[in-house]
């Protein structure tokens, strides 16, 4: 394969990985029955022929500028051609298998490097220009395949925050500090009710969901919506999910802060007060 001027091939500083004695295969060789099955796997598929003593391959007859048998064709002008890779039931080469770290980094390392020439950049970047996604248009109700890729964000999304360690990640990632509206509210409880813990900062996960406020004792939530982020969103929703948990919430909207005492009246006949 050719690569254009300025480009660094994908495997540049890999040779010799399995060369040589490193190779698995280094001083071995296949039985005769071993290839007479790879033979006997081979027969059948398109282009495939053998001669005793001679040696065949895809990329040498394309080299030589020959037609692939396969062009302008379907899958289904081939049925005898064996698909291990789809074939139900089978079970691919390197599943449980992992690169080597240090082949791993090389890669990344490599890829990093790629893209800071600034040709290639380009050429990826012309290369992509004008191209449609896949599911632009498409919908969970007019297509199968994005009702499943939502439905398994959804549930990943879930399974990790319910997950001690990737919330740990989160929280000290993050560094998380309070915003203007919840500062407010922050100085408020302080001042006025006592018990309430700031805890938007992933310091608490209830049912997969991190209140802003938590008041242990008496079981009982804030949380302070954005006008802009929480625009359309029904509160209930939330709520309902923290009193699976047995606590009872209570929502200020940004926009009610500009009133100091109905937010403090709001949170005592919330708290019974």
């Amino acid at each position: 394969m050719a690569y254009k001027k300025g480009c660094i091939p994908w495997n540049k500083g890999l040779k010799g990985v399995q060369s040589g004695e490193k190779h698995p295969m280094y001083g071995k060789h296949h039985k005769e029955e071993s290839k007479q099955i790879l033979r006997d796997k081979l027969m059948g598929r398109p282009g495939y022929r053998h001669v005793k003593g001679s040696h065949f391959s895809c990329e040498t007859e394309f080299k030589k500028r020959h037609i692939p048998i396969s062009k302008g064709k379907t899958k289904a002008d081939f049925p005898n051609l064996v698909n291990s890779g789809h074939k139900k039931g089978c079970i691919a080469w390197n599943k449980d298998l992992t690169m080597p770290d240090s082949c791993s980094k090389k890669l990344c390392d490599l890829q990093l490097e790629l893209w800071k020439d600034p040709i290639y950049a380009k050429m990826m970047s012309d290369a992509h220009k004008g191209q449609k996604a896949w599911n632009k248009g498409l919908t969970k109700e007019t297509d199968s395949r994005v009702k499943k890729g939502g439905e398994n964000s959804r549930e990943g999304h879930q399974r990790n925050w319910r997950d001690p360690v990737y919330i740990e990640n989160q929280r000290v990632g993050r560094s998380i500090l309070p915003n203007k509206p919840e500062s407010l509210v922050k100085m408020i409880t302080g001042e006025y009710f006592t018990g309430f813990k700031y805890t938007g900062d992933l310091s608490v996960i209830i049912n997969g969901k991190n209140p802003d406020f938590v008041n242990e004792e008496t079981k009982q939530i804030i949380e302070v919506y954005g006008d802009y982020w929480h625009d359309g969103e029904d509160p209930t929703d939330r709520a309902e999910i923290f009193a699976q948990a047995g606590y009872e919430t209570c929502v200020i909207w940004e926009n009610e802060l500009q009133n100091l005492d109905h937010v403090i009246g709001k949170l005592k006949r919330f708290m019974r007060i």
